[in-house]
This record gives structure tokens, sequence and C-alpha cells, in this order.
């Protein structure tokens, strides 16, 4: 009998002493061990939920209604010697421009990319090196849509000055961007002609009365053996005048009929409307690498289509707290 209670004790002694230990852990503060190569990590992220309608005006396009969403996670890698990784991790379906995804396919799993995944190396706070799939260093603004989609991560390397100079703000960036990589050969001789994008950007920043701001760019973007690549894309079947334009560039066959070498000129002033703040902008486009006429094969439209501008003015910023913001942009730009 007195052995029954001493394991009958014994037992619950445990179980109590297994409880307390149990609820101590599921309590305690985490512990979070780095590698001695990481000084620091930031993580951040964010996420997206909107519906949207489209409403054709056309008689043989259909409206369109779909649910929405983005995710992104980020993680950011400090390093000895002025190195950081910064890597994004996204949701989308493998596109360039886009990470969004839609509510489809009966509830089916989602999946994530690799958004970004680069190193940046800092040796002054005025100059930086980046290489990797990395945030694009362009300065962009909303009407830089006419050449730069924001959510369109370049790859390759990049170089990048900002400094003052006096009242005057300087800033420089060149871009080295692998466009698509060529497995085989795609020239004489059993050449193999990578397809690259070399950027060049420089701009000032200028202080004027009443806590406003002028700034400006100018940028060449060459793109380096473009005819020869269909990039993944086959020609277009339309039923415009010209039956090879995809997505606003002609083709012969299923490869670009153009060459490009576009200047881009970008201006933003930065003003105040009463407490709103008020940014008018524009950008005007020029592909000087165009060709006066094309082959007949590209399609009907012969003469050279390479100009296209996009401006406009947001009042207001919707990114700050109780805020608001009204837009208003214009888009043109030609076939070339």
């Amino acid at each position: 009998m007195q052995l029954k209670k001493a394991v009958r004790g014994t037992f619950f002694a445990a179980l109590a002493a297994f409880t307390m230990a149990t609820r101590s852990t599921a309590f305690a503060d985490p512990t979070v061990t780095l590698n001695k190569w990481v000084d620091d990590i930031k993580i951040s992220g964010d996420y997206r939920i909107r519906q949207e309608y489209f409403d054709k005006k056309t008689q043989t396009q259909i409206d369109r209604n779909r649910s929405r969403f983005r995710l992104r996670l980020n993680a950011d890698w400090k390093l000895p010697n002025k190195f950081t990784v910064k890597t994004t991790i996204a949701s989308g379906v493998g596109e360039q421009v886009s990470t969004n995804q839609s509510f489809d396919s009966l509830g089916t799993q989602k999946q994530l990319w690799i958004d970004k995944a680069y190193v940046l190396y800092q040796p002054w706070d005025w100059a930086k090196l980046q290489t990797g799939k990395m945030e694009n260093p362009i300065w962009r603004q909303y009407s830089s849509d006419i050449v730069w989609d924001n959510d369109f991560n370049p790859e390759g390397f990049s170089e990048s000055v900002d400094f003052l100079a006096g009242p005057v703000r300087i800033f420089a960036t060149g871009l080295q961007m692998v466009a698509d990589e060529e497995s085989g050969s795609n020239g004489g001789s059993n050449q193999q002609n990578d397809q690259w994008m070399i950027g060049e950007q420089a701009g000032v920043e200028v202080r004027l009365p009443f806590e406003s701001r002028l700034k400006a760019a100018a940028a060449n973007y060459y793109w380096k053996y473009t005819q020869l690549s269909d990039y993944g894309q086959g020609a277009a079947a339309s039923s415009s005048p010209n039956p090879n334009v995809n997505e606003g560039n002609r083709r012969i066959g299923s490869v670009l009929a153009n060459n490009f070498n576009v200047w881009e000129y970008t201006g933003e002033l930065s003003s105040w409307v009463f407490s709103l703040p008020l940014s008018l902008q524009a950008t005007s486009i020029i592909n000087v690498g165009a060709r006066d006429t094309l082959p007949a094969a590209a399609g009907a439209v012969t003469q050279k289509l390479n100009h296209g501008y996009q401006a406009g003015a947001i009042l207001g910023k919707a990114k700050e707290k109780n805020s608001w913001e009204v837009a208003y942009f214009n888009k043109w730009a030609q076939t070339d």
C-alpha cells in the first residue's frame, strides 16, 4: 500500500515538473544566433489584397473581374567591410513586371519566387556597387513607366554615385543588364552573341524657393544583339495593319525587327499646394537606333516610329499617414 502511494506521488511530482518545464520552455524568449560573418539582419515585408474590374469598351472585348494579392518578404544581411546581401521572396507567376497573384483554380497553392538576390558594396556614403538580381538603380518616377515598370528588377551589374556639390545634388548610374543568354551559336562563324542592355544615367537636383525642388536626368539605354533573340516569345497573331506587332514592337518572324538605342529625358518639379505636396513629372524618349526603313517582312508600316512620352501630376501622398493622393498621367508611345 505504501509502495503504491509512493509510486503515485512520484508520478504526480514528475508530471508537475514536466508541466512546469514545458510552460517555461513555451514562454522562453527565442534565441537567434547569427554566423560570425553576419553583423546584422533586417527582416521586413508587406501584403496587399485588391479587387480589379476591367470595363472594356470595344465590342469584341469582354469585361473582366478578378481578386489578387501580393506578398513580399525581405531579408537584408549586413556583412563586414561594407557588404550587404539583399533578398526578396515574392508571390507571382514568374513575370518580370508583376508580383501579383490571382485567386483562381479552386484554391490551389500559390508559388513563391526569387524576386531579388544581390550583393551591395558601399565603400563610401556617396558610392555603391551592386551585382545580382537587384533593385533597379536607375532614378525613376511615375512618368518613367514609359520605360521602366516599377516591379522590374534587372539582372547584372551597376555602379552609382550620389553627392552634393554646393547647393546642387549630382547623381549618376551605370547599369549592365543581362537580357538573354544564348546556349548556342546565333551569329556568323559560330558566334554566340548574348543580349545585353548597357545603360547610363546622369542627373542633378536643385533647391528652389518655397521649399520646391527641380530634379532632372538624361539616360541612354543601348541594347546589344536584340535582333538575334525572340526572348521566349513568338510572333503576334494580330488583325492590325501590321501583323507582326507584338506588345508594341515590330518583328520579323519571331525576332525583333529594330535596333534599340533609347535616349530618355526625365524631369520632376516638386512643390506644395497649401499643405499638400505636388509633383509635376514628364519623361520623353526617342529610339535613335531605329532603322529608317524596315523590310517588308516587318509589316505594312515602313517609316520610323520611334518617339514616346509620359507626363502628368500627383497631388497629395498616399504613403503618408492619414493622407491621400490623386493623379493624372498621359502616355503615348510609337511602335519602335
